[in-house]
């Protein structure tokens, strides 16, 4: 017949795992912890994505804007091939998200100088000033510049 001590019923056999290793509890309390952090993330999560895209437009109205002034710059070389560029309006163009860009260029005419110079007056070369800029769908403005643009001919 055995009989227990105090000293032996505080110890535990050495076969027994129950002991080791986390328990439901601890898990519960881990996932409930892990739950609040991430969900103080969420609002910085959800502006960072909103920040993203609205950069995303605002990438492609400057990209639209760029291209139109080198195409001012590389094709206006006259008074006739400024007016020309300024009476084209290009056609809306959509970005990678499908919002739809309008561009809007100008020209400032009163800078041909009188048409009925020779080429070779003290006229001539000449500056132009060529305006584009690129909204979205609500009007906003997304992106704009302004070039000068040499004009070697009336």
């Amino acid at each position: 017949m055995v009989t227990l001590t105090p000293e032996a019923a505080l110890v535990t056999p050495e076969g027994d795992a129950d002991e080791r290793g986390f328990g439901v509890v601890e898990i519960v309390i881990s996932m409930f912890l892990l739950l609040i952090i991430s969900a103080a993330f969420l609002p910085l999560l959800i502006t960072a994505v909103k920040t993203s895209s609205l950069n995303v437009s605002v990438a492609t109205a400057t990209q639209i804007v760029n291209e139109q002034l080198g195409l001012a710059r590389s094709e206006i070389s006259s008074c006739s091939t400024l007016t020309t560029y300024g009476a084209f309006t290009p056609s809306p163009v959509v970005d990678p998200r499908g919002i739809k860009l309008s561009v809007a260029r100008s020209v400032q005419l009163s800078d041909c100088p009188i048409a009925i110079a020779p080429a070779t007056s003290p006229l001539y070369p000449a500056i132009a000033t060529v305006r584009v800029s690129v909204a979205d769908p609500s009007g906003a403005v997304m992106a704009r510049g302004v070039a000068l643009v040499k004009m070697d001919r009336p």
